[in-house]
């Protein structure tokens, strides 16, 4: 890996951008897609999140905006289909890829508001 290289770094469904690499001791520091922060244990302006090389899946921009895209229009499919809940969900699968996507943004609020919650 290098640095500015895309990578999955959790199961979940996380995807972050490599800062920085030291690969004689096995050891990446990222900085979250979604947030668009650098990745700390605990608060912000503590110690940074240490990532092994095994922890980190290598992928294309390509592979992010395509899956950002699904995301999205599963979002808008089972908001039209009434199930706001798994709106909620593919919204924010979506939005740990690009905090501010704006159809994931909308839609997640039109979920908010049919679920009545602020």
């Amino acid at each position: 890996l290098m640095i500015g290289q895309l990578v999955e770094y959790s199961t979940k469904g996380y995807f972050g951008v490599v800062m920085s690499v030291f690969p004689l001791f096995d050891e990446y520091f990222l900085k979250d897609l979604g947030s668009n922060q650098a990745i700390w244990v605990g608060d912000a302006g503590g110690t940074l999140q240490r990532f092994d090389r095994k922890d980190l899946i290598a992928v294309s921009k390509e592979m992010v905006d395509f899956r950002l895209a699904v995301y999205c229009n599963l979002a808008v499919v089972s908001l039209r289909a009434g199930n706001n809940q798994q709106t909620l969900v593919w919204c924010d699968r979506a939005l740990c890829i690009n905090g501010r996507a704006p159809k994931a943004l909308l839609r997640k609020g039109a979920a908010l508001l049919k679920l009545n919650q602020p």
